[in-house]
């Protein structure tokens, strides 16, 4: 069974079509746990009328504290991973993006051979590209990662510090993976970034370079896309805040390293306590760690940058 965790807060324009977008997968074996973070809008009462025409699909709950993004999407995952078996398997879904047809069965095949690969006893996390697409669902652009110029091809630990490349909207976690989650962080940037470094230093990650869903940019998003481009040039306008950008990531690593640190395997300690400590470092000292540990952006000009910032 897959388990499909959405968190919702005032997305009554959107969630419609993301609901029917699930609902015409070409997957049927899937629940959908709805979370909402206290909506003041319409949002429950589209929950409810797709509910009562899905009853045994779909399930929702309002949260009777606001939790935030972060908190909603990792609480859901831990929830949903104490009750369901290693066959089982969780996906994240935003409220206001669109999925493909046949975005279920593409990651369930990359979780298959994930599985294959490496046995079902450590997490797993499967992540895809997404086409970007605008408020009325036009394409941007048909590749996010070509867009961002991300190099998907290192998804390590010390890459992911460095340089977030799983989008969690994309995702779909095994019960090893959630079961990690029996502390939550308080300095995590995102939900996504955090699995990321969990499945990079215990586990595996396939990301499937491909397109499974239509990627919403709006005025609301709570994250998004400003392209390659326009990313370099507003690093070059603004170096000083790029560095502190930087810098204000070692906060999440150090929490990583206070409720991991007796899980951590050695290799993977020693780096997370070099990037941690970045800020107090030297000039010569910042510099020889991120060249040691392989700490990179992607592309050249983004790395130039780096050693430049920091």
């Amino acid at each position: 069974m897959i388990y499909i965790v959405m968190c919702t807060f005032n997305g009554e324009k959107y969630i419609r079509e993301q609901l029917q977008s699930i609902v015409d997968n070409t997957i049927e074996n899937w629940n959908i746990i709805i979370l909402d973070d206290q909506s003041d809008d319409n949002t429950v009462e589209i929950i409810k009328a797709y509910q009562k025409k899905y009853p045994d699909k779909i399930f929702f709950k309002v949260n009777q504290v606001k939790k935030g993004a972060i908190i909603n999407f990792l609480n859901g995952i831990y929830e949903v991973g104490l009750h369901i078996t290693k066959d089982d398997y969780i996906m994240l879904c935003d409220q206001d993006d669109v999925w493909n047809s046949d975005k279920i069965e593409k990651t369930m095949n990359g979780m298959n051979e994930l599985v294959s690969a490496y046995g079902n006893h450590i997490p797993l996390l499967v992540c895809t590209d997404v086409s970007v697409v605008d408020d009325a669902l036009n394409i941007v652009n048909g590749s996010f990662r070509r867009m961002n110029h991300y190099w998907v091809s290192k998804l390590d630990f010390p890459h992911l510090m460095m340089e977030n490349k799983v989008q969690g909207c994309t995702t779909m976690l095994n019960k090893s993976m959630a079961e990690m989650l029996d502390k939550f962080p308080q300095r995590a940037t995102m939900h996504d970034g955090w699995l990321a470094l969990i499945a990079s230093a215990f586990g595996e990650i396939k990301y499937i370079d491909e397109p499974t869903m239509k990627y919403r940019q709006h005025s609301n998003n709570v994250q998004g896309s400003i392209g390659y481009k326009n990313d370099v040039k507003n690093k070059l306008l603004n170096l000083g805040g790029q560095r502190k950008i930087v810098m204000d990531t070692t906060p999440q690593i150090k929490e990583f390293l206070e409720i991991y640190k007796d899980r951590l395997p050695e290799h993977i300690k020693r780096m997370a306590t070099a990037f941690s400590s970045l800020p107090q470092q030297n000039f010569f000292v910042r510099r020889y760690n991120i060249i040691r540990y392989h700490m990179w952006k992607s592309g050249i000009i983004r790395n130039i940058g780096l050693m430049v910032l920091v």
